[in-house]
């Protein structure tokens, strides 16, 4: 049963590349933001997502875009890990 609780973090993760890669929009940005924090929170593997967002917009000569995601990413594993037992 555990295997089938990774499938829906490869959708999200699926989704926050594309919302945030694919475009060069406000909107989709926002919006890759909001699926990356569901990702994240919904399962530990989904902040492996990050490092690959932070390399594809870097990839992309994105560099405030990417400074973005970083500080975000930040906040939302601080958010994650806060009292973490």
């Amino acid at each position: 049963m555990s295997g089938l609780a990774n499938i829906g973090i490869n959708l999200l993760a699926l989704l926050s590349f594309y919302f945030i890669l694919a475009k060069d929009d406000v909107r989709f940005f926002a919006g890759g933001i909001l699926v990356l924090a569901i990702t994240v929170f919904s399962n530990g593997n989904g902040m492996a997502v990050i490092p690959v967002l932070l390399f594809g917009l870097l990839w992309q000569r994105r560099k405030k875009e990417a400074v973005m995601v970083a500080l975000i990413s930040i906040l939302l594993l601080v958010g994650y890990f806060y009292n973490f037992h």
